[in-house]
């Protein structure tokens, strides 16, 4: 994980660390290794404990349907396993690759977002003092993050509107020079 955390970072578009110092991890670990290792030591730990050396040497040893039923499970498990982690990991690679190339209506390499706490009365100066910064071109204000929008609603009203019709919307109010930068 540790050699494979900056090609992920890069593929995710994302800056995960992975920090062997959190003791969290070592605990993850360990239960990892304590349980991978009791679940591998099991089988053949009960196999080897039914065995009779007696009979093998009269070659008298058949397999019982049990051990046959219960190594063809093992088999088909794994391989289902394996064909839902690789469809898995096909599907979240296609899901990446959409959200790094939706348009979203807007170019968001210039658009930094900020909270300002209790700035109401106090935005047009700000706006003005960040106006004067060489490369700002716009500024404006809104409800909410405007890539984390946290309020929806499903009452919404429309000209047409069917009675069990229903949409549900994320209103949030914008100054009119970003929503004139949008279209």
């Amino acid at each position: 994980m540790y050699l494979l955390m900056p090609a992920f970072n890069r593929i995710s578009g994302k800056e995960l660390v992975f920090d062997l110092s959190n003791y969290h991890i070592w605990k993850v670990i360990g239960i990892t290794i304590v349980a991978t290792l009791a679940a591998s030591s099991i089988y053949p730990a009960l196999l080897l404990s039914s065995f009779e050396p007696l009979k093998a040497l009269k070659g008298k040893i058949a397999a019982r349907v049990s051990d046959v039923v219960f190594r063809k499970v093992l088999v088909v498990v794994q391989f289902t396993f394996s064909v839902v982690l690789i469809a898995g990991t096909f599907i979240i690679g296609k899901q990446m690759e959409y959200i790094r190339s939706k348009q979203l209506g807007y170019d968001k390499e210039n658009v930094m977002a900020f909270f300002m706490r209790d700035m109401q009365g106090h935005f047009d100066a700000a706006k003005e003092d960040l106006l004067k910064q060489p490369g700002i071109t716009a500024v404006t204000r809104a409800s909410d993050n405007i890539i984390n929008i946290g309020s929806q609603t499903g009452d919404t009203y429309w000209d047409g509107k069917g009675k069990d019709e229903t949409m549900m919307a994320r209103p949030m109010a914008i100054d009119k020079i970003l929503c004139l930068s949008l279209k």
